[in-house]
C-alpha cells in the first residue's frame, strides 16, 4: 500500500512540475518571420525602463518603469513608439514610491519615440544585428517634449524576439521636462535634502509580430 501511495505521489509531483514549466515557457519565433514583418509589438513583460538619479549628492537611486504599449513600424522611416506606465514606478521603497507616483509623475501621459533612417530595416534583415545604432529620440511628458540622441544595440534573442537596448544610458535633466516644481514638492514631502537634476535612463525592449501579440490579449 505504501509503495502504491509513493508512486502516486511521484506522479502528482511530476505532473505539477511539468505544468509549472509550461506556465513560464516563452513562445519561440523563426527570426526570418520576425524580420519580414512590417510592424512589431513590444512584449510588455520583457521590456523595462531603468532610471538612475543621485539623492543627497552622493547616494545613487535606481527605479524602473514598465511600458503600457510599444509599436515598431517599418515604412518610409523606421519608428518606435512607446507609452510608459507612470503608475509602475518602483525603486524598492514603498512609501517613497507612492509619494513619487502621486506628486512627481501625477497623471500626465509619458511617451518615448525613436526614429531611424529608411535603410535600417533592410540592414537588420541582412545582418541580423545592428550594434551601436544611432537614433534620434524624443520624450513627451504632458505638454513638454525634449529631443536627444540615443545609441542602441539591436538584434535577436535566442527565442527569436527582436530586442533593442541602449548601449549607454540616455542623459537628460528633470528641469528640461518642466518638472522642477513637482520635484521640489516631492523633496519637501519626502524630506530629502537634494536630488540631482540630471538623470540617466536605460531602455530594454523586446518585440514580436503584431498578430501574435493580439492573439494573446
Amino acid at each position: 500500500m505504501k509503495k502504491i501511495f509513493f508512486i502516486c505521489f511521484l506522479i502528482f509531483v511530476s505532473c505539477h512540475a511539468d505544468k509549472g514549466v509550461i506556465v513560464f515557457e516563452r513562445k519561440t519565433y523563426d527570426p526570418n518571420v520576425v524580420l519580414e514583418a512590417s510592424e512589431l509589438s513590444a512584449v510588455i513583460d520583457a521590456s523595462l525602463i531603468t532610471v538612475q538619479l543621485t539623492v543627497d549628492k552622493t547616494i545613487p537611486v535606481k527605479g524602473t518603469l514598465n511600458i503600457k504599449e510599444g509599436k515598431l513600424k517599418f515604412r518610409n522611416v523606421t519608428e518606435l513608439f512607446l507609452t510608459l506606465d507612470h503608475t509602475s514606478w518602483d525603486s524598492g521603497l514603498t512609501e517613497r514610491d507612492l509619494l513619487t507616483r502621486k506628486i512627481f509623475f501625477g497623471a500626465d501621459p509619458m511617451q518615448m519615440n525613436f526614429a531611424g533612417d529608411p535603410s535600417l530595416w533592410g540592414r537588420l534583415q541582412s545582418q541580423k544585428a545592428l550594434p551601436g545604432l544611432r537614433t534620434w529620440s524624443t520624450l513627451t511628458w504632458g505638454s513638454k517634449t525634449i529631443s536627444f540622441p540615443a545609441t542602441m544595440d539591436v538584434g535577436l534573442t535566442p527565442q527569436g524576439y527582436l530586442f533593442a537596448k541602449t548601449k549607454e544610458p540616455i542623459s537628460f535633466k528633470i528641469s528640461d521636462l518642466g518638472r522642477s516644481e513637482l520635484l521640489k514638492q516631492l523633496l519637501e514631502a519626502g524630506r530629502k535634502v537634494e536630488v540631482s537634476d540630471a538623470i540617466l535612463v536605460d531602455v530594454y525592449l523586446e518585440f514580436e509580430p503584431v498578430s501574435a501579440a493580439n492573439t494573446e490579449q
